[in-house]
Order: C-alpha cells, then sequence, then structure tokens
C-alpha cells in the first residue's frame, strides 16, 4: 500500500453557499506533490488536544509534512510579537507542536516547508528572526506571488545527496527565518547573505526542513526522497 503522508489543515474563514464559517483546509498543491510522488494524502485538522490521540495518529501515519502557512506565535519561543508579525493561528501551532513531537518520537519522516521548517526549528528548541530586513526579504516585491532565488546547498548533508551541491534555485516566500537552531538540527543550507534555508537532523529517519517551497516547484526530487523514506518505514 502506498505510504500515508498526513498534513495538518490550515484555518480560516471561507464562504460555503452563502455562508461564511470557520474552515480547515489545505492548497491542493501540497497533496498534489505527494500523490505524484506515490504518496497517499490525510488532512489533520487543528485542535485536537488529546495527548493520547495524537500518539495514535502519529503512529498511524508514515510521514508528516508540515506546510507552509501565517506566522508562528513568538511567545512560543519566549519573546513578544514583532510588529510586523502576522497574526498566529494558536491552535494550529499547538497541534503541530504536538504532532511533531510524536512523530519524532514515533521515528515517522518529516518534511517542514517554510513555516513547517521554522515550527520544527522552534519545537527543537529553537527561535526565529520575526522579520527579515528589505535586503533579505526573499520574495517577490510586495509579497505578491513567489519569488526565486539561490541556496547553497551544504555538500556532504542529506540534502545534498537528494538535490546536488552548489546554487540551487528555489521557489521562496517567506519573512521570517531562523534565528538559533533547534537541538539535534544541521543546517543543510543558506542563502548568500547568511539566513538558513534548509536544515536536517542526521542519523533520523529523514527530519528535514526547507525555508522554500518545493511543492512549486517542477524538480519533484525532495518530495521522492521524501515519499520514498515514509514508504521504507
Amino acid at each position: 500500500m502506498r505510504p500515508l503522508i498526513g498534513i495538518p489543515a490550515y484555518t480560516g474563514m471561507n464562504q460555503l453557499a452563502d455562508l461564511d464559517m470557520p474552515t480547515a483546509f489545505l492548497p491542493d498543491v501540497y497533496a498534489r506533490a505527494v500523490r505524484r510522488a506515490g504518496g497517499r494524502v490525510a488532512l489533520l485538522p487543528p485542535g485536537g488536544d488529546d495527548v493520547e490521540a495524537t500518539y495514535t495518529i502519529s503512529t498511524a501515519l508514515d510521514g508528516l509534512l508540515l506546510p507552509g502557512g501565517p506566522d508562528i506565535s513568538a511567545a512560543v519561543y519566549g519573546e513578544a510579537s514583532h510588529p510586523r508579525a502576522e497574526e498566529p493561528d494558536i491552535p494550529r501551532d499547538e497541534w503541530e507542536m504536538m504532532l511533531t513531537i510524536h512523530a519524532l518520537v514515533n521515528h515517522v519522516p518529516i518534511l517542514g516547508i517554510c513555516r513547517g521548517m521554522q515550527l520544527l526549528n522552534v519545537r527543537l528548541g529553537g527561535t526565529l528572526h520575526q522579520h527579515l530586513n528589505h535586503a533579505r526579504l526573499h520574495n517577490n516585491q510586495g509579497r505578491v506571488g513567489f519569488g526565486v532565488h539561490q541556496v547553497n546547498v551544504a555538500a556532504g548533508s542529506i540534502l545534498a545527496k537528494i538535490i546536488g551541491n552548489g546554487p540551487v534555485g528555489v521557489p521562496t516566500r517567506h519573512h521570517q527565518g531562523i534565528a538559533k537552531l533547534g537541538r539535534g538540527l544541521d543546517v543543510s543550507a543558506r542563502h548568500d547573505d547568511g539566513t538558513i534555508e534548509a536544515v536536517e537532523m542526521p542519523g533520523q529517519h529523514f527530519v528535514m526542513g526547507v525555508q522554500w517551497h518545493p511543492e512549486r516547484d517542477t524538480d519533484t526530487r525532495l518530495f521522492d526522497a521524501f515519499v520514498e523514506a515514509a514508504d521504507r518505514g
């Protein structure tokens, strides 16, 4: 059976028929990327506060994909919110933190994308730059759509074995980034200005985070490697 990849849902108000209703949803590009790589998708709506149930969910998954989304609450890593920080989604923060720790304990492969990489880092005791200055704002002018920039992949890293050494062009959109690195994580890619663009956990069952958005790239190798790791169990 194809590996089952759990993806936490976004939350927000959406119009259904003529009603505005609270909704758990996911940009379809994530699901399509997982399916293209050979996986199945399970949508995981936020709000679960039952630790035992969360543990059961994580053991049923073959992989956990932490997607992009709004800024993580700065209170999680002990800081006051920056004036340019977005309004956090506290239930989603708490839900993804629980899923992440249980996935780590159960050796479930993890791929964090943008916010997902930041959440993985914070869950492991790291902190974030809450607003990168203009020279390091890695997306299109005015944060409209996605930009493209080069990242430098560290030679000898797990990431390098997947997408190769040297500069790689990636689709990007973010205004925050890793400050203090979380426990057990190694940096596997940086921007020319020093911003951390990818992290990984050596010796683990595929634990990786990237600051860019591989679900929007024509290069499928990162998703292929993730789903393959989930398939190995």
